[in-house]
């Protein structure tokens, strides 16, 4: 969760989300989060009938509505097609990662506010949260790498 959270912060900051800012609608139904949730956690494509075993709280009916929807608003995409015993299906894949979809929910949120984003109270915020320390290790890691990035181009 941490790494998603600092993409998030590194992202917001510097605008540097690859898709978030295509998406023209990022509000996702509670059924359409859960699906993304399936999509996200998988480490391959997707049959509809493995998502199916997976859901808590969508039916076997909507699930094609759901995933229709989703392709719609750009969050799935289909990335091929296997032979099975009723003929063809579609594997389906996410087309915007979590992180993009946590950077683009934020800056929706700024948006609809009329507010301006705090970083530096949000990182305070999270550090509070953050028993562990993972926060700021992570924070340290990135200020690192982004130094050592802006070293290597000094040539």
């Amino acid at each position: 969760m941490g790494k998603i959270v600092l993409a998030l912060i590194y992202n917001v900051k510097y605008n540097y989300s690859e898709r978030g800012d295509i998406m023209i609608n990022t509000h996702l139904t509670a059924k359409e989060y859960e699906l993304m949730q399936i999509l996200w956690g998988a480490d391959k494509p997707l049959l509809i009938s493995e998502i199916n075993k997976n859901t808590k709280t969508i039916s076997e009916n909507s699930l094609h509505h759901i995933l229709n929807s989703l392709m719609d608003k750009g969050f799935v995409k289909v990335v091929g097609s296997v032979k099975i015993v009723k003929g063809p299906s579609r594997l389906y894949a996410p087309a915007v990662t979590v992180t993009e979809y946590a950077v683009a929910k934020t800056k929706d949120i700024f948006k609809t506010n009329n507010k301006k984003f705090d970083l530096s109270s949000f990182v305070l915020c999270l550090m509070k949260k953050d028993r562990s320390g993972s926060v700021l290790n992570e924070l340290k890691d990135i200020i690192e790498s982004c130094d050592t990035a802006d070293d290597s181009g000094d040539d």
